[in-house]
């Protein structure tokens, strides 16, 4: 990555999807066990939960996961079941992750790029 040292930082304590602040709530291994999950969306309360004890790389995958799901809600992307959106969710948060991990210039490109007005094109 550009020379820069490869550091690692403290999970974000909330991620802006679409008007709304999700809370980004760590959670024992024991809640994931009792949930049956590593990760809960709740859009209504606006938080997303995680299992923290995961490894680094699946919690990563955990909050893109449930992000997506956030971003289901917030924008009213419908499917036919949830099932359905379990699936899509499941390998698009799996895809991105890995585009994301392999490809760390093309997210610094986005983050460099993403916030130009009319006068820097």
């Amino acid at each position: 990555m550009s020379g820069k040292k490869n550091v690692r930082r403290k999970t974000p304590k909330k991620i802006k999807i679409g008007y709304s602040d999700f809370k980004l709530i760590p959670r024992s291994n024991h809640w994931g066990k009792r949930n049956k999950a590593f990760g809960e969306c709740a859009p209504d309360q606006g938080k997303i939960q995680f299992d923290s004890s995961q490894k680094r790389s699946e919690l990563v995958n955990t909050i893109i996961h449930e992000t997506l799901h956030g971003i289901v809600y917030m924008f009213d992307i419908n499917f036919k079941s949830m099932r359905d959106e379990e699936t899509v969710i499941r390998k698009m948060a799996n895809g991105i992750h890995t585009v994301f991990r392999d490809n760390p210039h093309f997210v610094e490109w986005i983050m460099q790029n993403s916030n130009l007005t009319s006068e820097d094109e």
